[in-house]
């Protein structure tokens, strides 16, 4: 068990290689290349630049949060505490169980929040990780404001992004949760396989990031994964 107390803006490169390999419990993995560079930028507290991961299926997606904070467990470093928006409530469940299996052996606790969860949750904010659905993302940007703020998120995921240009029947009641999502002051991850750079633009401007962002990924590396 790591005491976080070690106080530092980054953390060395090999800890992402490390906890790669700890979490999938697999020696001879190593992080691919958008992987680290994804890591080595939203971990930089001393950065502020928010960023959106354009990368295929199954190419690790989820380790730029679950790796970043397995990583500063290992270290002993303290570590930020991070919010993913999650679309549907299956693909929420999924992912978490897989952060949990992921974290297995550790003190590193994760929670979920739907809308059906938000009267009888424990709102404190003891967390490391939290998933929310985006429907219950909007009813707390709309009513528990001051309370999501009192949680000291370091990073605000977003998953599926896309799927803002795609569910215009959830734009009045859920999707509209990302608009000027910056005054949150918490980084910001878009997170899609499905974008291209006018979307992007779009998007970051829909969240009032405008031309602070990085893009990890593109159409030109996008190769299908081998299956």
């Amino acid at each position: 068990e790591r005491v976080a107390d070690i106080n530092e803006d980054t953390i060395p490169s090999e800890l992402y290689h490390q906890a790669l390999k700890r979490g999938l419990r697999q020696p001879s993995v190593q992080c691919n290349e958008q992987q680290m560079q994804a890591c080595k930028l939203l971990d930089d507290y001393s950065n502020h630049t928010n960023a959106v991961i354009f990368i295929p299926p199954g190419t690790g997606k989820s380790f730029s949060w679950n790796g970043i904070l397995l990583a500063r467990f290992l270290r002993g470093s303290k570590r930020k505490k991070f919010i993913v928006l999650s679309p549907h409530s299956a693909l929420l469940a999924q992912h978490v169980l897989q952060s949990k299996d992921f974290f297995h052996g550790t003190s590193l606790k994760v929670i979920s929040l739907t809308a059906a969860d938000l009267d009888s949750a424990n709102m404190n904010g003891d967390f490391d990780l939290c998933y929310i659905s985006i429907h219950a993302f909007a009813l707390i940007v709309k009513s528990k404001r001051d309370l999501l703020k009192s949680w000291s998120v370091g990073s605000i995921y977003i998953d599926e992004c896309h799927l803002l240009f795609c569910e215009i029947f959830r734009i009045g009641n859920s999707w509209n949760s990302l608009q000027d999502i910056v005054a949150f002051e918490t980084k910001l991850v878009a997170l899609s396989a499905t974008l291209n750079p006018f979307a992007i633009q779009i998007l970051a401007n829909y969240m009032g990031i405008q031309k602070n962002y990085e893009v990890i990924g593109d159409a030109i590396s996008y190769h299908l994964p081998d299956v």
